[in-house]
């Protein structure tokens, strides 16, 4: 009985292994750093988040900054005074489109290096309030760039990463609407006193409300 030879494989599995494997580990590895990303711009959003929520408690209260940005556990009374001095019941009536939040930028900036998930990378943030119908519209960016380890060029991706993250917030105060609610009322009322036609209003309603009912 003869037995047969197998058919020798051995430099087929050393051409795997020298071409095919190391473009499978970079696949791995570039699948993983995508994974990252993910997770990164992720923990970006949530950190916008946080600081949109902080601008518009320092839109709709005047010297909230002063408490959340001093370093120091006590509040001492003079800052109490500069906060209600700021305090301004008719602020609404003033332009509240605002980008001096260069504090809160660096705020930002630092929570995103702390919690980052790769390092290395530059990061822009960016605040910016702008007034949309009768709230404030806060919108807070941030561009992430990275660099990804040179091998994924092999694969024919870019190794140079950017993502941009924006959280949008509006700042919308209960108080400043219903005194700017009973401020057209007491000018509408004063304009038909002024002008005798208070009475006829009157009766003009009456009569809509006697055909509705």
């Amino acid at each position: 009985m003869k037995v047969k030879k197998t058919k020798n494989n051995s430099g087929a599995i050393i051409v795997e292994a020298a071409f095919v494997m190391p473009i499978v580990i970079v696949v791995v590895f570039i699948l993983i750093y995508m994974a990252l990303l993910q997770i990164e711009q992720s923990i970006m959003y949530s950190q916008a988040e946080i600081i949109g929520q902080s601008v518009c408690k320092i839109i709709n209260f005047p010297g909230f900054e002063k408490l959340i940005l001093d370093e120091s556990e006590e509040i001492e009374k003079s800052t109490l005074d500069d906060i209600y001095s700021e305090h301004n019941p008719y602020r609404y009536l003033i332009n509240r489109e605002r980008d001096d939040f260069e504090q809160l930028e660096k705020t930002l900036k630092d929570l995103v290096c702390k919690y980052a998930v790769l390092n290395g990378g530059q990061i822009e943030p960016h605040i910016e309030a702008k007034r949309d119908g009768l709230a404030t519209k806060v919108m807070v960016s941030i561009d992430y760039s990275f660099l990804l380890p040179s091998f994924v060029k092999i694969v024919g991706i870019n190794n140079n990463v950017n993502r941009r993250v924006v959280s949008t917030t509006y700042a919308t105060d209960s108080v400043e609407f219903i005194r700017n609610t009973d401020l057209a009322f007491d000018a509408v009322n004063f304009l038909l006193v002024k002008l005798h036609l208070k009475d006829k209003v009157n009766v003009f309603y009456q009569k809509i409300k006697d055909i509705t009912d």
